[in-house]
């Protein structure tokens, strides 16, 4: 599978397919990126993009359980130290 992360000056909401998505946002750093020097070549230094304003399931745990079930996503667990 390849998948494509789309950088835009804003953080936003693009068409990929005909499905609503949204474009990069700076979860790790570019720093973590293969193509990082060349990032730094082409603008010089990072720049921290700020997320949008708009609600959004960014992990696992947050979405709902009915969906999970439907998309087959099971939620690790972590045992609590005794």
């Amino acid at each position: 599978m390849t998948v494509y992360r789309v950088k835009t000056e804003n953080h936003e909401m693009i068409l990929a397919n005909g499905v609503p998505a949204e474009t990069f946002i700076d979860y790790v750093g570019r720093a973590a990126f293969d193509n990082h020097a060349e990032y730094l070549d082409l603008y010089g230094a990072e720049r921290i993009i700020p997320e949008m304003p708009a609600p959004r399931i960014s992990t696992a745990r947050l979405l709902p359980e009915a969906i999970r079930a439907r998309l087959g996503i099971a939620i690790e667990t972590v045992p609590l130290s005794a």
